[in-house]
Order: structure tokens, then sequence, then C-alpha cells
């Protein structure tokens, strides 16, 4: 057990209960059971590309790897201000319409008004002007395409290639609104597809987002005495404690990244159901998950409410186990 103060947030850490869960995942990627009975990869946007850029039959290589690094740097750019289910049909169907395709090429997002970029932005990947702390979106996107043309022969398959994972992300944060998160997520998308591949991607790391962050207090192997966690509260711990559980694992880099986009795959297509019947019916975790917080649109844990844990799930496990 490990305590540890960051900002607001002062929480203790159990790694035995966290690999713990880390296994039970594990184990029913292996066994193909409950979400894992099929692909989980229909759920993530780099093997949800355009249909053009793959080979047939699909391999895991794509046939375009320039276009397909061009959309997903894009795609990831909006990943933090728009729902991700919604903004993987939004981004393939703007890469479909011949009025909004201009918006994955850096050589012509220069040529536009930012007017041109804030509409782009908005229709072709139903980005969210509405959070307090943004400000000038349309002109942090055109200036990263002028950087990446400037610096990186606008490919930013360059940005990885021949690199290290962290001088890797550290190119990809010098972009305007690129934090680690982002950079680990792009990392991470084109390694999985070869699009490019930096000299270690074994040292890969996860994006933590919110449904990385929330699983550990679900599970118990984060606990706090606060009322309220704050998304961001255990970044830097969570991206080493994850990395070093599938190195100890001896995963090879893509079955790092498998177990990392499962992990997504439970938070977003079953944790944010709120619904014990599908944890019961597709969650490895819902023998050892103690309750899931309330999640505000901003990223913060409400863990207690007067006093009491707070459980959103929708449903009472008695009564579940009356059928």
């Amino acid at each position: 057990m490990f305590e540890f103060f960051m900002s607001m947030n002062t929480f203790n850490f159990n790694r035995v209960i966290f690999r713990k869960a880390l296994d039970s995942v594990f184990e029913q990627i292996q066994n193909k059971e409950g979400l894992f009975r099929q692909d989980h990869k229909k759920f993530l946007p780099q093997y949800n590309l355009p249909n053009e850029f793959e080979y047939l039959p699909e391999q895991n290589q794509v046939k375009m790897p320039f276009e397909a690094g061009l959309w997903l740097w894009s795609r990831t750019f909006c990943d933090r201000r728009s729902h991700s289910s919604v903004l993987a049909k939004s981004a393939l169907n703007a890469w479909k319409d011949k009025n909004l395709r201009w918006m994955f090429f850096p050589k012509e997002v220069v040529q536009r008004s930012e007017d041109e970029v804030k509409q782009g932005l908005r229709e072709g990947f139903s980005y969210s002007f509405l959070h307090p702390n943004e400000s000038s979106i349309e002109q942090a996107y055109q200036d990263n395409a002028k950087k990446l043309i400037a610096e990186y022969d606008g490919d930013p398959r360059n940005l990885i290639h021949n690199n290290s994972v962290e001088e890797s992300r550290k190119n990809i944060m010098e972009f305007d609104k690129y934090g680690t998160g982002l950079a680990n997520l792009y990392i991470s998308e084109v390694i999985s597809r070869e699009i490019s591949l930096p000299i270690d991607p074994e040292n890969a790391l996860v994006k933590i987002d919110v449904h990385r962050e929330r699983i550990p207090i679900s599970i118990g192997a984060v606990t706090t005495k606060n009322e309220k966690m704050h998304h961001g509260y255990g970044v830097k711990l969570l991206e080493q404690e994850y990395l070093k559980y599938y190195q100890d694992k001896g995963l090879s880099y893509q079955g790092m990244i498998s177990m990392d986009h499962a992990l997504w795959t439970i938070g977003s297509e079953v944790c944010a159901k709120q619904d014990l019947r599908h944890c019961e019916v597709n969650c490895s975790l819902e023998s050892i998950c103690k309750n899931v917080p309330k999640t505000s649109k901003n990223g913060t844990f409400t863990i207690y409410e007067k006093g009491r844990k707070v459980d959103v799930r929708k449903g009472d496990k008695y009564q579940l186990k009356l059928f």
C-alpha cells in the first residue's frame, strides 16, 4: 500500500489489488469470454479506418500508411473534446465528404481561413467548443499543420519513426493541445497497425483517460477519504504501473497494446453503461468491483455523497440473483 499526495487528491494505491484485476482482464481476453467473446478491435479507431486504407483481405499493416497516419493524427486532436464513439463515425464521414477531406491534410489546412477550420472541426469531428477553458482551437489546429509541414514534412509518422517512445512523446507534446494522454494515444494507435514504429515500442505508455482512472477506484486499488477525485489524480503513477504490469507479464508490444485497449473497452462499453446486468454478463472485474463513481463532464469522480459511497450502476445485485 502506497500513499500519494497529488495536488487536491490524496489517495492510497494497492498494487496487489490492481494487478489482480489486470490478471482477470487478461484471462478473459485469453479465454474469449464476456466482452471479449468477439474481437474488441471493433471498438478501436485504428481498426476502423476508411476502407481504402486497408488491404483485402485486411492485414495488420495498412495499404495507405501516410493517409492512415494523417487520419489518426486529426482524429486524435479532437479526442479531447469529442465523445469517442461519435468521433469515430464523424471522422469516417469527414473522410468520405469531399468538402471536408481537406481537414486531414496539413498543406490544405494552412490554405484555409480560421472560420473554415472551426466549421470543419465542428462538422467533421463533432468537436465541442463549449468548454470554458478552450480558446482559439481552430488556430491551434492550423498552427499544428504549419509546424508539421515545417519540421516533419507534413507527415506525423516522422514524429515517431526511428525515435524512442520518450522522444516521440516529446515531439508530439510540442504541438498545441497535445498533452501526455494524446501523445500516448497516438503512439499506441500507429504502433498497433505498424503505421510508424519507434525503436522501443515495448515502452509505449497508456493514455490515462477517465476509464483507466476510474477502474482502479472501482476495484478498490485506489482509495481516498476525499469526497471527490479529479481527473489526472495519478497520471504519472498509473502510466508506469500499467506499463510495469505489461512488462512483468512478458507481453509483446502488440500484446501490451491489446491489453490496454481492452481496459478502455471495459470502461467505455461496460462502466459507462451504468447497468449491473451489463457488468455481470460482460465484465471480468464484476466480482471485485466495489462501485462505479459518478463522473462529471470535466472528469471529476464523485466517490462519496453524504458519507456514503456513490455507485451509479442501475439494478440490485440481490435482485439479479433471483433470475
